[in-house]
């Protein structure tokens, strides 16, 4: 298999993971679909920067620009869903003083 369709076929499967997770992200399931779908854009965008003399650079140009733009606008909420499923240990760690404040 030369280059450019083995890269073919691991962007293909990346893309893959990325449209399995994006129902799921959008009905707010699971945190976790939110999470394979970030791992697949770094996956995406680091392989991007391992083929640089595969593709032309304009198309790898324009696809290190849109991935990172996905990666830089699910981080936010991908931070979120870290908090809150962190929230409890990171109230246990505080003086119990500053706890109190912390109720809903």
């Amino acid at each position: 298999m030369d280059a450019l369709t083995a890269t073919k076929t691991i962007y293909r499967d990346l893309l893959a993971i990325m449209r399995k997770n994006e129902q799921g992200i959008l009905d707010d399931l699971d945190s976790e679909f939110l999470h394979d779908f970030r791992v697949a854009i770094r996956r995406t965008r680091s392989g991007l920067d391992m083929i640089k003399n595969v593709l032309e650079p304009k198309i790898s140009t324009r696809f290190k620009e849109e991935f990172r733009f996905l990666g830089k606008i699910t981080g936010p909420m991908r931070d979120l869903d870290v908090y809150l499923l962190m929230e409890d240990d990171y109230k246990v760690r505080l003086p119990d003083h500053l706890q109190k404040g912390l109720s809903y």
